[in-house]
């Protein structure tokens, strides 16, 4: 009789240590809320103190910009038998990127952007007064560069699923050098230009949730090997995207 009642005592004050807790439960959840246990378990559900406040996300973007460009028209030597420089129409941008960002969340209600990631960029042109025969059934003179680009952001509020606001910031394409490639004469043929102003995009927009449209002004010039006149064919348009974060790194 006397061991049973000292099992009794001990089991007594096992469970009136556990309920002082005010709770005695095999739920995980609530034995890390009130203290009862601490473990890998307990890391995994407890809400970080920064979460909400102080967050670093990542996640993908890409998008698709039209634009058009300031200068309609633009002179360029299609050939090195030319003796004098042509002029082109020039008829518009079109660039798709794709990039990895980095987010920097605050409060849940702004937040900072570091995105690189990858772009291609054409630009098509036609003779402006000048008949010609294209080998291709699209446009005769087309301007393309690809390479790698940085872009820096600003959101108010954070970007998520439910989430609507606005965005700005500035990109800049780390290439130098770009390539055309004429048909007018029935044979491609291809030209050389180095960026003597480098892609730079202006942009300004807004999103609902991962979508996002913005109005984007870039600005560029290209300068064609052994020539002293210039290509500028910085415009403005629209750009149409889609972006967000994917995993929080920080808390974890």
């Amino acid at each position: 009789m006397k061991t049973i009642r000292m099992i009794s005592m001990a089991a007594s004050v096992t469970i009136a240590s556990s309920a002082a807790a005010g709770v005695v439960t095999t739920d995980p959840a609530v034995q890390c809320a009130t203290g009862q246990r601490s473990d890998g378990i307990c890391d995994d559900i407890r809400v970080n103190p920064w979460s909400g406040k102080l967050e670093l996300a990542l996640g993908l973007d890409s998008a698709l910009a039209i634009r058009k460009a300031d200068e309609k028209t633009f002179r360029a030597r299609l050939s090195g038998s030319d003796q004098e420089l042509s002029t082109l129409k020039n008829e518009g941008s079109e660039t798709f990127r794709f990039g990895a960002t980095a987010r920097l969340e605050i409060f849940e209600s702004a937040g900072a952007a570091v995105t690189t990631g990858y772009e291609v960029t054409s630009t098509d042109a036609t003779p402006d007064t000048m008949a010609y025969n294209s080998s291709s059934g699209s446009y005769p003179f087309t301007l393309e560069y690809s390479g790698v680009y940085v872009e820096s952001a600003v959101y108010f509020p954070i970007q998520r699923l439910n989430t609507r606001g606005i965005f700005g910031g500035i990109r800049r394409f780390l290439g130098k050098s770009a390539k055309a490639t004429n048909s007018i004469y029935g044979q491609d043929a291809e030209i050389n230009f180095t960026a003597e102003k480098p892609p730079v995009d202006f942009f300004l927009g807004g999103f609902f949730g991962p979508f996002y449209m913005t109005l984007v002004s870039r600005n560029e010039i290209w300068k064609q090997t052994n020539e002293t006149s210039s290509v500028n064919n910085s415009g403005s348009g629209f750009e149409f995207g889609l972006s967000g974060p994917i995993a929080v790194m920080f808390p974890r």
